[in-house]
């Protein structure tokens, strides 16, 4: 157990009226401009006050103004996914569980106050003592711990639950505690001595919830469609409630526990009254299940948080809306830019796609009625056209009236890809994992052209090439076909990737093409078909890459939550970008090429500015020399990993690639880079593989040096090439650096007269190899003169040179 103090007041309460309308630029990583989205929720409570209702989002803590429903201020240390909040009795302090770590904040000021470790798995559920004292958290894994928030301490551990533990609840008189878990029990607990004082079972689902009411009455939601009052003392069951829309996954008790209310899977709200079990209102309005539940300090509002990104105040009188929280989507699966770069549209998992304004990060339309998730999204070159793929079929909408165009289905399966030609005339799709065919539609009919079946397992993208007439798809099969459109005909496959390609994208000069899988980005040239570079350093799975449009920068995101952004002409790292609190699911350019779009599993949308000026001096990690020439055979090589503009930087690894035919590894050392004391770990060697690695115990270094010298012994004298791959860098606070990276290029010598066997020396192997092919016919390497005929004037030009040391050039 950990415990942490800090001064530093990491985010004042904005002003309502100063800043309330610009919760898009809070907290923006460095180059980001707007975020579109506040993340995903995962619970809502309000402040005992009422003034105030807090969100645990994917980003952090939202809190909002409850009579204007305005954002007020986002609380996090660093924006990252809070699964659960809880205020304390005078609404002065929250806690939150976030990842394996609980965390006390200042509820007006943000000031982080305690940290409490101790958790192996994500926090599920936390909990306030009515006096305040003692705290309860749960996790994934089925513990739970009580803290003493004044001592700092780990007071008792609660292990009986088999299962993921979803919700904690302490009595009113903070005596007992509640748990319900995954294991279909609710358990009753002593919160002095941590004794197990009750199991309560018969609910044939999944617990989601437990809530006490101010008499002492405990409720259970179950995925079993039901919520369980229950007296803990006697084990007695006082209602069994049949909710009306399926699972419930979430109860909550009014404050005087006069009436019960619960979530479910299924969109809606119920309310009963707790004492006689009556329904009284049944709440609808949600398009998606709905998450969390809480009712306001004076019961006269229910804030309801679904999964379509809304949170609904409704009135518990007339049981009608009376207000409406927004923004707060699932994961965006896909985005794209309107050709005029007025708009953003995101596709998600709520079955619907969202249109945003990339100056404000408000969202101007959303578009609902899809089968499945919006896993792919596209406008038309006029932007009067918004393609998206979805379950078994493809919709096309009026992206500015919302129109519904065409509904292209079929045998289409879980459709996975979208891409509208460049001339606006067709549309295709890439088929999930139960159809694998392309399938190109005309447009403006939604007629059916072609099916092309050849792919064995899903096509998660497809592009068409700038003039239309190529059309690229990328499988999880690990390869990438081309189509000619017009025909239907497969023109090639490209197979250099070893895993499965999850992206594919063609630059706008129509000159090269990018695909990208798991740990690997190849830039191809269009014209011949043969790789131009493979981007390397890359440590997660790519998204589908992008283009900028001058074609000049290709861009992709990473499940490790960066961007990254490369030269296309150089192959060179041009930056990489953190700040999502999650992996990056799709990258698009604005129009006029400077402003970068990102989408991410934290539930946002980045905008970064990429119109920036390329450092004076890159971190490049490099082989060195960048061009070695190849001594004699037998003879060794040694070569420098070499590091350039180094900075706060603690440790590093990178795989050197080498041609096992021409090279043999003999040994790596540390360079000067690192200091004497640090740690150099030893060569690991993998057939033609050596990775290199080193670490400091303390500090962290910069500039220039040597990290590592490479050692081989020549087997052959041929050309061939010393290639990086999975580079990284470590700085100071843990954080991975991506550098520019340099491979290096080994040369044959000229070749030297009289040296027959290649060996880069003249001597009598070579007179012997002359002597034993003398009246040997046509080309042969022991016709030294280049007659057509070995005999002894060869035998004399190899002796000739021999006698001067072997230094004379053919």
């Amino acid at each position: 157990m950990k415990l942490t103090v800090t001064s530093i007041v990491v985010l004042t309460l904005f002003s309502l009226n100063s800043f309330a309308k610009e919760y898009a630029r809070w907290l923006l990583p460095e180059h980001a401009k707007v975020r579109l989205g506040k993340g995903k929720i995962h619970e809502i409570k309000y402040s005992p006050d009422g003034t105030r209702l807090a969100a645990a989002s994917s980003l952090g803590i939202w809190l909002y103004d409850t009579e204007s429903l305005e954002e007020v201020a986002l609380i996090t240390d660093k924006p990252g996914p809070v699964g659960s909040i809880a205020f304390n009795s005078t609404g002065e302090t929250l806690v939150s569980g976030e990842g394996r770590e609980v965390r006390l904040r200042n509820a007006k000021t943000g000031e982080h106050l305690q940290s409490f470790t101790g958790h192996t798995s994500r926090i599920e559920s936390v909990a306030f003592s009515p006096d305040d004292i003692t705290l309860a958290s749960a996790d994934h894994e089925g513990t739970v711990y009580l803290w003493d928030t004044q001592a700092g301490v780990r007071l008792h551990t609660l292990e009986l639950h088999t299962g993921l533990v979803s919700s904690v609840a302490f009595s009113p008189d903070g005596s007992r505690l509640a748990t319900g878990g995954y294991d279909n029990r609710v358990r009753v607990w002593d919160v002095q001595t941590g004794m197990h004082l009750q199991t309560l079972h018969g609910q044939a689902g999944h617990i989601s919830e437990v809530a006490f009411s101010r008499n002492g009455t405990l409720a259970s939601g179950s995925w079993d469609s039901t919520v369980r009052l229950w007296n803990p003392e006697t084990e007695s069951i006082l209602q069994e409630l049949k909710a009306s829309g399926g699972t419930v996954r979430t109860v909550a008790f009014n404050s005087d526990g006069s009436a019960v209310a619960a979530g479910n899977l299924n969109r809606t709200v119920d309310i009963w009254n707790s004492g006689s079990g009556r329904h009284l209102m049944t709440l609808r309005g949600h398009t998606k299940g709905i998450v969390s539940i809480a009712f306001s300090p004076d019961d006269s509002k229910l804030a309801s948080a679904g999964e379509d990104g809304t949170v609904w105040i409704w009135d518990t009188e007339t049981g009608q809306q009376d207000g409406a929280i927004t923004a707060h989507p699932d994961w965006p699966m896909s985005l794209a830019f309107s050709p005029d770069g007025s708009s953003i549209a995101t596709g998600h998992q709520d079955r619907s796609v969202r249109l945003w304004d990339p100056k404000t990060g408000r969202i101007l339309n959303r578009l609902t009625g899809l089968r499945g998730f919006g896993n792919s999204v596209d406008f038309d070159a006029e932007g009067t056209k918004i393609a998206v793929a979805s379950l078994g079929e493809i919709r096309l909408w009026n992206p500015k009236t919302g129109e519904l165009l065409h509904v292209l289905t079929g045998d289409l399966g879980n459709t996975r890809a979208v891409a509208f030609s460049p001339d606006g005339s067709m549309v295709a799709s890439g088929g999930g994992y139960q159809d694998h065919a392309i399938r190109l539609w005309d447009t403006n009919t939604g007629r059916l052209l072609h099916t092309l079946a050849w792919h064995k397992r899903a096509v998660l993208s497809v592009a068409f090439s700038s003039d239309s007439g190529m059309l690229a798809g990328a499988s999880k099969d690990g390869t990438v076909s081309l189509w000619h459109t017009k025909t239907g005909k497969r023109l090639r496959s490209l197979t250099e990737h070893t895993q499965g390609v999850v992206g594919v994208a063609f630059s706008r000069d129509g000159t090269k093409m990018a695909s990208a899988s798991f740990r690997e980005v190849i830039l191809w040239d269009a014209a011949t078909w043969e790789p131009v570079h493979t981007f390397i350093g890359i440590l997660h799975e790519a998204s589908i890459p992008a283009f900028s449009p001058d074609s000049r920068i290709l861009t992709w995101g990473s499940t490790d939550t960066t961007v990254q952004l490369w030269d296309v002409d150089t192959g060179e790292s041009l930056r990489s970008m953190p700040g999502h609190a999650g992996g990056v699911s799709g990258v698009a350019f604005s129009p006029d090429g400077a402003t970068l779009a990102s989408a991410s599993w934290d539930g946002t949308v980045l905008l970064w500015d990429v119109d920036f000026p390329s450092p004076a001096v890159r971190l490049t990690i490099s082989i060195s020399p960048a061009v070695a020439t190849s001594p004699r055979v037998g003879e060794q090589l040694t070569l420098s990993l070499e590091i350039t503009a180094g900075e706060d930087l603690v440790g590093y690894q990178a795989t050197v690639k080498f041609d096992p035919g021409v090279l043999r590894f003999v040994e790596g050392a540390a360079g000067n880079f690192l200091p004497e004391d640090a740690f150099f770990v030893p060569p690991v060697l993998d057939e033609n593989l050596v990775t290199f690695g080193g670490t400091v115990f303390s500090g962290a270094v910069k500039g220039d040096g040597i990290l590592a010298a490479i050692t081989f012994e020549v087997l052959a004298i041929a050309d061939s090439s010393l290639t990086l791959s999975n580079v990284s860098l470590v700085n100071s606070s843990g954080e991975r650096v991506y550098p520019a990276v340099a491979h290096a290029e080994i040369i044959a010598p000229p070749s030297l007269a009289g040296d027959v066997n290649g060996d880069g020396a003249v001597n009598i192997l070579d007179l012997v190899q002359v002597a034993v092919s003398i009246g040997t016919l046509g080309e042969n390497d022991a016709d030294v003169n280049g007659d057509g005929l070995v005999d002894i004037r060869d035998l004399v030009l190899v002796a000739a040179a021999m006698e001067a040391g072997g230094a004379a050039a053919k």
